[in-house]
C-alpha cells in the first residue's frame, strides 16, 4: 500500500509537470521494447500473486498482485504516451498519466485500508471457522468442538478453541488428544498457531451402557 501510494503521487507529480511545461516525451524503439517485456514479465507475476493471495487468503500476496498490476498500468501509460508524442498530443499523454496516478493511488488506499484490518486483528470469515471446527471434530475420540476464537496475526489465524473429550480418559491421553487437534489445526494453510483447551465430558457411553445394563437386571 505505502509502496503504491508513493508511486502515485509520483505519476501524478510528474503529469502536472508535463502539463504544465508541455514537455516533450520522445522514446527510442529500444527503451519501449524494454517497457513491453516489463509489462509482461509483470502481467504474469501480478496473476500469479493473485492466485496465491485467493488460494491462501494473504493480504500479503494480494498487495504484491495489486503491486505489479500498477506496475502494468504504468507501462501501458508510458507506451500510450510515447505514441501521443509521435502524433503531437502530448498533452494527451500528460491527461492519462494524472489519471493513471489517481488510479493507482485509490488502489494503495484499498489494500491500505484491508491490512490495516489484518493488522488490528480482524476475524477470519465464518466459513474459515467451520472448517476449524470440521478438522478438530475428525480427530479420534472428540466429542465436540466449541468456542472457537479466532483472529488474524499478520497474514495467519491465530485460533483458540476447546474440545470435549470424555471425563473417564486418563489426563495423558487427554493431552495426547489436544496435540492431535493442535497438528490437524495447524496444517490448514491459513492458520499459524493454534491453542487447545480440553474440557471432559462427563457422561460416557461406557456409563450409559451400565447404567442400561443394570436397569434391566433390576
Amino acid at each position: 500500500g505505502l509502496f503504491s501510494g508513493i508511486l502515485g503521487i509520483e505519476v501524478i507529480r510528474h503529469a502536472i509537470i508535463d502539463l504544465s511545461t508541455g514537455a516533450q516525451n520522445q522514446i527510442g524503439p529500444w527503451p519501449a521494447i524494454v517497457l513491453a517485456v516489463a509489462i509482461a514479465v509483470k502481467g504474469g507475476l501480478a496473476v500469479y500473486f493473485r492466485r496465491l493471495s485467493q488460494s491462501l487468503a494473504s493480504p500479503a500476496f494480494r498487495a504484491s498482485a495489486v503491486d505489479c498490476r500498477n506496475d502494468v498500468i504504468v507501462g501501458i501509460q508510458a507506451l500510450i504516451g510515447v505514441s501521443l508524442a509521435q502524433a503531437n498530443l502530448s498533452v494527451f499523454d500528460g491527461i492519462s498519466a494524472l489519471l493513471v496516478g489517481i488510479y493507482i493511488l485509490y488502489s494503495a488506499y484499498i489494500v491500505a485500508a484491508e491490512n490495516i484490518d489484518f493488522l488490528m486483528g480482524k476475524a477470519p470469515e465464518p466459513k474459515i471457522n467451520e472448517e476449524i471446527k470440521r478438522i478438530a471434530r475428525q480427530v479420534d475420540r472428540v466429542v465436540e468442538v466449541d468456542e472457537i476464537r479466532a483472529h488474524y496475526v499478520g497474514i495467519y489465524i491465530h485460533v483458540e478453541l476447546t474440545a470435549r473429550v470424555w471425563g473417564d480418559l486418563p489426563t495423558s491421553v487427554s493431552h495426547e488428544i489436544a496435540e492431535e487437534v493442535r497438528d490437524a489445526v495447524e496444517q490448514l494453510p491459513e492458520v499459524g498457531r493454534a491453542f487447545v483447551h480440553i474440557e471432559p465430558v462427563t457422561a460416557s457411553p461406557t456409563d450409559s451402557q451400565i447404567e442400561s445394563t443394570e436397569n434391566v437386571t433390576t
